[in-house]
């Protein structure tokens, strides 16, 4: 019964993904190029601007655009950061690229309505992530996300998230010397992470020596998720449709800490108020891990586990109201539940 009542309350959730026809994309812009001077993408009188081929270090963006009218940032550029300080913007087609700067996608606490389209988001990372997504009504979709600095003994994450309804989809996020994405233990009310691949390729593969070599049996990352925080029990945290592999034994002492274990998935602190539903975990050691016995009230609905040593590590369900439906498993040593 509470798993219909969930349902009902978050059906309106999901997202429509509408990409914005190619044709006379710049039409009504301010064309930016390498002789722009690039304060006036904080010019008031100014909303949309398309930049040309080549590569720009941006100012922070301190104009806000309204609902009605979001700033606009559109083409096929390289560009050194995004950092949000104002609210209603869009950004469609960039690749954001830095060799220095930790977290230079940063949309913060209080900063509001940002959509990211069609991005290359690479480099990058720290505690705080490559991505810094603190805000409300966050959206990153379409998108690229991949290969995060690799630093002894620090975490390098992709994403960090919290805020309220804030949405990651379908996106690839991919060679993360920490978490692909990262839930706060300041909660994630009303967020989506759908249709997602997240993984590890070869890259990123370590002797455990810190040297990446793709025949290594390590990797130099952590989790694909890692839940410290999670919703409220009238607008939970829906984690659906997702593929996550490639999850195996972390070289904690050369990449990553690698706190959250040998596990594709990590719950830990506040995570609760979450719906974990049609998932695909696979090719890693262990699927789901609960690294302390406060997670609560969680749903696992018609998730596959495929080619695991082990699904679940959880608490009771019983003991702490979470939930287990239609879950599949193949070639699994151990369900663990």
């Amino acid at each position: 019964m509470r798993y219909l009542l969930l349902l009902l309350l978050v059906g309106c959730a999901s997202v429509d993904i509408k990409e914005e026809p190619k044709q006379d994309i710049c039409k009504d812009a301010t064309i930016i190029n390498s002789s722009s001077d690039l304060s006036i993408l904080n010019d008031p009188d100014k909303s949309k601007f398309c930049f040309e081929e080549g590569e720009y270090k941006l100012p922070d963006l301190v104009t806000s655009g309204t609902k009605e009218s979001p700033r606009q940032i559109i083409g096929n550029a390289v560009v050194d950061k995004l950092i949000f300080k104002s609210n209603h913007w869009a950004v469609d087609g960039i690749t954001a690229r830095n060799d220095k700067l930790h977290s230079h996608i940063r949309m913060q606490r209080g900063v509001n309505n940002i959509t990211l389209n069609n991005m290359l988001i690479e480099n990058g990372g720290g505690s705080s992530g490559m991505i810094a997504m603190g805000g409300d009504n966050l959206i990153i979709q379409n998108s690229t996300i991949r290969n995060t600095f690799v630093v002894p003994k620090m975490d390098d994450h992709c994403i960090v998230f919290y805020g309220k309804n804030n949405k990651v989809v379908n996106n690839k996020i991919y060679n993360c010397a920490g978490d692909g994405i990262q839930i706060s233990g300041a909660g994630a009310e009303g967020g989506v992470i759908s249709f997602n691949d997240i993984y590890v390729t070869p890259d990123y593969y370590s002797d455990g020596n810190g040297n990446l070599t793709p025949d290594g049996e390590f990797i130099c990352g952590e989790n694909a998720l890692d839940f410290k925080g999670g919703g409220t029990a009238t607008n939970p945290l829906i984690v659906k449709n997702n593929n996550i592999h490639g999850f195996n034994k972390p070289d904690d002492k050369n990449c990553a800490t690698g706190g959250g274990g040998i596990t594709a998935v990590v719950m830990h602190g506040k995570a609760s108020e979450i719906i974990f539903e049609e998932n695909l975990i696979s090719d890693s050691t262990i699927g789901i891990i609960a690294a302390n016995p406060t997670v609560t009230r969680v749903l696992f609905i018609n998730n596959t586990f495929l080619d695991l040593d082990r699904a679940f590590s959880m608490p009771s369900n019983k003991a702490y109201d979470n939930e287990y439906i239609g879950n599949t498993f193949s070639n699994v040593a151990n369900k663990g539940l």
